[in-house]
């Protein structure tokens, strides 16, 4: 049974170490024929799948077709080293959606807001899980990197306002009033007490 849902992660697990090393030979060939070819093999253990991505001998299209594949989303993605897998991950909404994975991911854009995070953010059950995890408690990003993002997405007016009113309560304050700033979202700022009340904001 194991073997028809998480066959690599059952197979790691095993003490069939002549079986393991064959694999781990030939690991092109098992995730082309075998992995990828078990329509059931959708659970794979997250340490296993995080292993097969860092593995320098397996071909960039397989671990494209893992990560389509498999359930299990990564937990801090910077545990993979090839940051190209990064944009595949978030795409096919294979990440935990807490900050720590997309500051990582906003560094590695160099401060840029690209489509893929957009999207991975507007999505109900991540910017839901988003909402409990505050971007100013990461304290092992610099603050000068948290703030940055946090206004960024403050003015991002593409952001739909249920996404909006979710998020803002995990980010900074927002301190100047943008006039380019949706009416909408400003409401949702004032209504969250997010727009620092000072007399030029007024």
């Amino acid at each position: 049974k194991k073997l028809k849902v998480s066959h690599y992660t059952t197979i790691k697990e095993s003490e069939a170490e002549e079986l393991k090393k064959y694999i781990e030979d030939n690991i092109n060939e098992n995730i082309e024929n075998v992995f990828l070819q078990i329509e059931t093999n959708t659970k794979e253990d997250e340490k296993y799948i995080v292993e097969l991505l860092n593995n320098e001998d397996l071909e960039f299209k397989n671990k494209q077709s893992i990560i389509e594949k498999e359930e299990a989303k990564i937990s801090d993605i910077s545990q993979i080293v090839k940051q190209e897998l990064w944009e595949v991950l978030f795409d096919k909404n294979k990440v935990t959606a807490i900050w720590k994975n997309i500051l990582n991911y906003y560094q590695y854009k160099e401060q840029n807001l690209d489509e893929i995070i957009i999207d991975f953010i507007s999505i109900e059950e991540n910017y839901k899980q988003l909402s409990n995890d505050m971007i100013y408690n990461q304290k092992e990003f610099d603050e000068d990197i948290r703030k940055a993002l946090s206004l960024n997405l403050i003015k991002f007016n593409k952001l739909n306002d249920k996404c909006y009113s979710y998020i803002i309560n995990s980010l900074y304050s927002y301190s100047s009033f943008s006039t380019k700033l949706d009416i909408q979202k400003i409401d949702i700022l004032l209504k969250n007490k997010k727009l620092t009340l000072t007399q030029e904001n007024i």
